[in-house]
């Protein structure tokens, strides 16, 4: 479904797929993006990437029975994503 809105004078599209449940995918494994002139700092994608990555560090973390070694908490993650991608995260670390 597509719903055209009026936002100070442009037409924003709002896209919405899916029947209303919350479904998200990992967002830790998107590169960084740069296309059509859309840079990091013109979007933010959910589950945030620090977020997404310190949830799939404890679930390794815990499949593989290596907690201490694999858990990342979110300001750790977002560090992690920060560093390794040189963006600015959605938010700073430690705001948990």
């Amino acid at each position: 479904q597509r719903y055209p809105v009026d936002v100070g004078g442009r037409t924003v599209q709002y896209v919405v797929a899916g029947g209303g449940g919350a479904f998200m995918h990992a967002t830790h494994t998107i590169p960084r993006v740069s296309v059509a002139g859309v840079t990091e700092d013109d979007f933010r994608s959910y589950p945030l990437r620090g977020d997404s990555l310190a949830f799939y560090s404890a679930l390794y973390g815990r499949r593989l029975r290596l907690r201490r070694l694999l858990t990342l908490t979110e300001a750790e993650a977002t560090a992690v994503i920060a560093e390794r991608l040189g963006i600015r995260t959605g938010r700073a670390p430690g705001d948990g």
